[in-house]
């Protein structure tokens, strides 16, 4: 009996939820984004600072469909939120963020399609995001790490209020900002 108490306290705590700003809609992700994200995710420039290539469509769902089944986890949660243009309905990339529930961190990360970069879709779409999770309470800090040869993710960062914290030549750099809800 107190197991299933304390199960319910636990999923009814954040339970996912679009969230939305003037030009888009954040959706959150599920197994059937998959589809238009495969598309999305093909453009090979996306991959310039990522260790990673296009994934195929059966890779994504999959993915897809572990990544939607930890919004509940403990001491890490994952969300992740499809970034959709209200005005088209297109699908423009995705912010990610995995809350370290006894850090009080919570580590972004952004991609958005090159055709739509340089548009503010990106810094609207993750401020969005930082907002809700601060609204959430207890997370003191939101980092992300961006590759040093990055220019357009840290110009985002640092317009998002991130301050560069440690960086190496040739290497990812961490960049960090406290959270307003801390």
């Amino acid at each position: 009996m107190r197991r299933t108490k304390l199960s319910r306290v636990i999923l009814s705590h954040n339970p996912p939820r679009n969230l939305a700003t003037p030009r888009l809609l954040l959706e959150v992700l599920t197994p059937a984004h998959a589809e238009e994200m495969v598309d999305v995710l093909s453009h090979p420039d996306i991959y310039d600072f990522l260790d990673d290539e296009p994934p195929e469509l059966e890779f994504l769902r999959q993915l897809y469909r572990t990544q939607s089944r930890n919004w509940y986890g403990r001491p890490i949660s994952w969300h992740n939120w499809i970034i959709t243009n209200q005005a088209t309905g297109q699908a423009l990339g995705y912010v990610q963020a995995t809350v370290n529930h006894s850090k009080k961190t919570t580590e972004l990360g952004w991609v958005v399609a090159p055709e739509h970069q340089g548009q503010g879709f990106a810094r609207e779409a993750t401020q969005r995001v930082m907002d809700e999770i601060s609204s959430w309470g207890g997370c003191q800090l939101f980092y992300c790490h961006i590759d040093s040869d990055n220019y357009a993710s840290q110009r985002l960062a640092q317009a998002l209020g991130f301050t560069l914290t440690e960086s190496e030549p040739d290497r990812e750099q961490r960049w960090e900002r406290k959270s307003q809800g801390s």
